[in-house]
């Protein structure tokens, strides 16, 4: 006897082109970084473009012509490169051609960052702040001295009671301890 319940023909494991978005996601970075370019780069950051073209993607996989992976690909790269121009376009407009512009006056504060720039700040600061947190006391310690307080390793020494030998040891320790920890690809690796 056959099945004649419609909905389980609408079941999918996956859709196929969010394996094939995530395969090929570092090829779109790098090719937005690198068709960016100098005009751009000040104006737009690289991971804007990036969401951007995503979401550009999302809201239209209807018009996705169902030709593959290799298809997919050209598509998200063709659409990358729209965003790009669209972006280019809009920053040549005459109103705000570069050229145009005026710099700012010596001293004056700088562009706030975008959202998206404050929340990929925000992560790493705390990604930072939970790698600091597990190290031990003394490696804390050296740490803060050298690379927040700016001290010389016989300044450390001194403060630390240890020999300068001592906390230079240390302190390349826990800088390699804290780098395996924020490497998005040793989190799995070294505890």
């Amino acid at each position: 006897m056959q099945d004649t319940d419609s909905s389980s023909s609408h079941f999918e494991v996956e859709p196929p082109w969010e394996t094939w978005l995530a395969r090929h996601l570092p090829e779109m970075e790098a090719f937005i970084r690198r068709r960016a370019g100098a005009f751009l780069g000040p104006k737009e950051s690289h991971a804007d473009l990036i969401q951007s073209a995503c979401r550009e993607l999302w809201q239209n996989l209807d018009r996705f012509e169902k030709d593959g992976e290799s298809g997919f690909r050209r598509w998200m790269l063709r659409t990358a490169e729209r965003k790009i121009q669209d972006r280019w376009r809009y920053w040549r407009a005459e109103k705000r051609d570069a050229r145009m512009e005026v710099g700012l006056p010596a001293g004056a504060p700088a562009e706030a960052p975008t959202p998206s720039q404050e929340a990929v700040l925000a992560e790493a600061w705390t990604r930072l702040d939970h790698a600091f947190a597990k190290l031990p006391e003394d490696m804390q310690e050296v740490v803060f001295f050298a690379r927040f307080l700016r001290l010389s390793r016989q300044e450390i020494a001194l403060r630390a009671g240890r020999s300068e030998g001592a906390v230079r040891v240390l302190l390349h320790r826990s800088l390699a301890k804290l780098a395996a920890w924020l490497d998005p690809e040793g989190e799995s690796g070294n505890g």
